[in-house]
């Protein structure tokens, strides 16, 4: 299998993240961004077992991580995580790989030789990103989904409670990332929803300085001598280079590398860095000394962390997952797409990136949105009428490039999940949500040890009443016992033994006139 094939395999899994064991002597310096590299296959250090360090995968779907042998290119095993872990961190004394499972609240720490797990470290409090200080005195956790930046005192002696809070800083809108400088004093944090770049004393835990940068800032890149930050621009199609060596921030240069700007992954010379950009599917290498774009690679599929081995040639890349390594809107999709609207299916939304309202947002907005597909995946954003209506535009624009067809003027939140002002907003831009019933939910994208096949068709044939909407998938990730045909094909012929018949959502009573009208594709309604 050559390693172009492992990245794909990497890509199955879901990853977020990617971790090729310990560094070799020509990595990059401690707390500069992004993951280690592993040593030549076969090699071990000191004290270790004999064979080859592990690459380790982050499944942030599954809550788990793979183990992934570097000479064989198969998975070994899979360690269990805590829920939603978005990042993993190797230490600066390399001896652990931290997971930071977000949902859980907590910290998982693995051998990065043996893959054993060493211990989980709970109450950490939405652990999104993570990053130790280069002389392990200070750990900094950014809260994501909680808006706030925690920093930790390290206390390895205290086997019960190794991280000691000194403090939380509470920041505007969504933090997204952190780096730390090299002689530990500073911690750079960006705010994904502000706009902005924050820089904070790890000794006192203060503020230094608050400042806007470009839209949606995410991964950063500090260069060794602690000059010069790179941020990648993940709401555009820029990194911004600031030099950072006096009392703020001075905006150097805006580089061009494409759009949704994202992740930092350093060559291992001290001067280039690999950009991944994750909507215009490209990995741009910028030069930090001239702060150009010297190279470039395609990489479909939405490219996010990297990892760059000890070969100094192979590049592994953690990419959204899909069987065939895009989305099912791109372009290998459209004659698929082409094919149903032959057939005479209907469309309707269910918003570009899967946005899912979260329970605790107001009624009339601005709203909070769990991301669940796209550059964002597994953030928090918080969005207004407009930015929402766009999110419902979007598919009925992609169908159209695809198909030539007209979308319905309808929509199905994310999860199900909506209020009535959400709905008021969307109304206003032309589209009417269209729920499913109660019974409706036909359980599909559970998961099949706990809610077998034939116990979801015998609470459908039982509850199932006239007028119901019933919601199904086309398939599911993470169910192992397919639905479909098993329960879809039974299920028909057991409603239609006990009498029903069955319409389209065109011929529904109330939502058939959103079907009658046509999806805007323009914020003027058009």
């Amino acid at each position: 299998m050559t390693h172009m094939k492992l990245r794909r395999e990497l890509l199955k899994s879901g990853a977020a993240c990617v971790i090729a064991g310990v560094p070799f002597a020509a990595a990059a310096q401690p707390g500069q961004g992004g993951a280690k590299v592993s040593p030549s296959a076969g090699g071990a250090a000191p004290g270790q077992a004999a064979g080859p360090t592990p690459i380790l995968v982050l499944n942030s779907l599954d809550a788990d991580v793979s183990v992934i042998d570097p000479i064989a290119h198969t998975q070994r095993q899979r360690v269990p995580t805590g829920k939603e872990p978005h990042h993993l961190y190797l230490t600066p004394d390399e001896k652990s790989v931290i997971v930071a499972n977000a949902a859980s609240d907590s910290l998982t720490f693995i051998d990065p030789v043996t893959a054993q797990v060493q211990r989980t470290v709970r109450q950490i409090i939405d652990p999104y990103h993570l990053r130790f200080s280069p002389d392990m005195k200070w750990f900094v956790t950014a809260a994501n989904r909680l808006d706030h930046v925690d920093i930790y005192r390290w206390q390895p002696q205290n086997t019960e409670s190794p991280l000691a809070l000194a403090k939380r800083v509470h920041a505007a809108k969504t933090p997204s990332h952190l780096m730390i400088d090299s002689q530990s004093k500073v911690v750079y944090v960006t705010l994904q929803d502000s706009d902005q770049l924050v820089a904070m004393d790890l000794a006192t835990q203060s503020v230094r300085y608050t400042v806007p940068i470009g839209r949606m800032p995410a991964d950063l890149y500090l260069t060794a001598d602690d000059r010069t930050l790179l941020i990648g621009m993940t709401g555009a199609d820029v990194v911004e280079a600031y030099d950072v060596s006096g009392a703020a921030p001075k905006l150097i240069k805006r580089i061009t590398t494409g759009k949704g700007a994202h992740a930092f992954r350093a060559r291992g010379d001290r001067r280039h860095v690999f950009v991944s950009n994750r909507v215009a599917n490209t990995i741009s290498v910028i030069d930090t000394q001239t702060l150009a774009v010297v190279d470039q690679y395609a990489a479909p599929g939405g490219p996010d962390c990297m990892e760059f081995l000890s070969d100094q040639r192979t590049l592994l890349v953690a990419r959204e997952r899909t069987q065939t390594a895009g989305h099912s809107l791109d372009e290998q999709w459209a004659p698929w797409w082409r094919a149903r609207v032959a057939e005479g299916h209907a469309f309707a939304s269910h918003t570009w990136d899967h946005w899912v309202l979260l329970p605790q947002s107001p009624a009339k907005g601005p709203w909070r949105f769990k991301v669940t597909q796209g550059p964002q995946r597994g953030q928090v954003v918080s969005a207004d009428a407009q930015a929402y209506c766009e999110q419902l535009r979007k598919p009925a624009q992609r169908l159209l490039e695809m198909t030539g067809h007209r979308m319905a003027a309808a929509f199905r939140a994310p999860a199900g999940r909506t209020n009535e002002g959400l709905q008021e907003a969307a109304r206003a831009c032309g589209f009417e949500h269209v729920g499913w019933s109660p019974a409706g939910f036909l359980g599909d994208e559970l998961d099949s040890t706990r809610f077998p096949n034939e116990q979801l068709l015998q609470k459908a044939l039982r509850d199932i009443r006239a007028g119901d909407v019933l919601v199904a998938h086309l398939g599911i990730w993470d169910r192992q016992d397919p639905w479909a045909p098993a329960v879809l094909e039974r299920l028909v012929q057991g409603l239609k033994a006990k009498g029903f018949c069955f319409r389209t959502l065109r011929e529904h009573p109330v939502h058939g006139a959103a079907f009658s009208r046509l999806a805007p594709l323009e914020a003027s309604g058009r």
